[in-house]
């Protein structure tokens, strides 16, 4: 049974690209694993956080004991996954950070809680106060976040604005949370604002400086396009993408997910040969890609190939570890996967005439 790869990315607490965090001015001797909503644990301004374990602290400029002590257990709450203690923790944290006066690193701190707080927010899907926490975070970073040549100062001020794209997608899936009114697209424009944001922050990279553009973020972006419709600017960001995670990232699974998003840009864009082509050239090198093998079933069917149609959807159904009971869900394709629209009619109509077909996934 083939390991499944839907095509799908990583969550949104990306490590990509961050070990070329130092080049910002970050501390030294960080690993990839403390950068993100982590941050504030390892930094060299972090260690106020956890470096107070006893002793009065009668100074107005300093936190109070409790206070560093709800930092450090909202953090590990967080770690656990105890999302709503964490908030709590990161709330009592951030009431009383805001109070502080006259330290140098209180700014960075806030920030550092702030973000983690949205974090938390994005996982127990509250979008909009994560979003208000990310705001807040970016206007205190705004002061010296930006370099004279419109590169980022540091790391967590392009962040940033990237996770906040994030917050604006969730949001932009979420009718009950959005302002009456407010439709989704004003969340996807959004998050693409933020994602040019970061990338622009990020610069060019090579000769020109910068850390250089993230893929992750190109992804994003490649997918809140191709929400609204915007397909050929979809299919260059994912292009972008998948570049970068060959020559730059060297990572492999990476690029064939970022492959099979270009696949569907393609099939939205009608270049349907081109999209079954390079379908055809991925599954061959990952057979396990599940969303390829259904594009192809979809593909075939609409060309008039049964015998593809199926064999393809049989190795979907039966081969795979997942199974493609997803792929029968419309919502999902719609919301979740975010397939083209003219691809989701097509694979209705060959689920349609295919019923009772052996297999089915679990």
């Amino acid at each position: 049974c083939l390991q499944a790869a839907h095509g799908l990315l990583p969550p949104p607490h990306y490590d990509a690209f961050s070990r070329n965090k130092a080049k910002l001015g970050a501390s030294q001797g960080e690993s990839p694993s403390m950068i993100g909503r982590r941050y504030v644990l390892f930094s060299s301004w972090g260690l106020i956080l956890v470096g107070k374990t006893s002793g009065a602290i009668a100074l107005t400029d300093e936190p109070t004991e409790a206070a560093v002590l709800a930092a450090r257990h909202a953090f590990a709450a967080f770690d656990t996954r105890d999302l709503d203690e964490a908030e709590v923790l990161f709330s009592k944290a951030v009431s009383e950070w805001r109070l502080l006066e006259g330290r140098k690193a209180k700014r960075d701190e806030l920030c550092a809680l702030l973000t983690a707080r949205a974090n938390v927010r994005v996982d127990l899907k509250r979008f909009g106060p994560a979003i208000s926490d990310f705001d807040e975070a970016i206007a205190l970073m705004a002061s010296d976040g930006r370099r004279a040549d419109g590169r980022a100062a540091y790391f967590e001020y392009a962040d940033a604005f990237a996770q906040r794209g994030l917050a604006h997608e969730g949001l932009a899936g979420r009718d009950e949370q959005r302002a009456k009114g407010v439709p989704p697209e004003v969340e996807w424009r959004a998050a693409i604002a933020d994602y040019d944001e970061a990338l622009g922050l990020w610069g060019a990279g090579g000769a020109s400086g910068g850390l250089g553009p993230n893929p992750y973020v190109l992804t994003y972006r490649g997918n809140a396009k191709a929400a609204l419709g915007e397909y050929d600017g979809a299919l260059q960001d994912f292009r972008g993408a998948e570049a970068m995670f060959a020559r730059v990232e060297k990572n492999q699974d990476r690029r064939t997910d970022a492959l099979a998003n270009e696949a569907l840009a393609l099939w939205a864009l009608g270049r349907r040969d081109e999209a079954a082509g390079l379908a055809r050239r991925t599954v061959a090198q990952r057979p396990g890609m599940t969303d390829l093998r259904v594009l192809l079933a979809a593909d075939a069917w609409e060309r008039g190939d049964k015998e593809t149609a199926d064999t393809q959807w049989y190795v979907a159904c039966n081969e795979i570890s997942t199974g493609c009971r997803k792929y029968r869900d419309v919502d999902w394709l719609r919301t979740v996967r975010r397939w083209p629209p003219s691809l989701i009619e097509a694979q209705m109509r060959y689920l349609a005439r295919t019923t009772g077909l052996s297999g089915g996934g679990n």
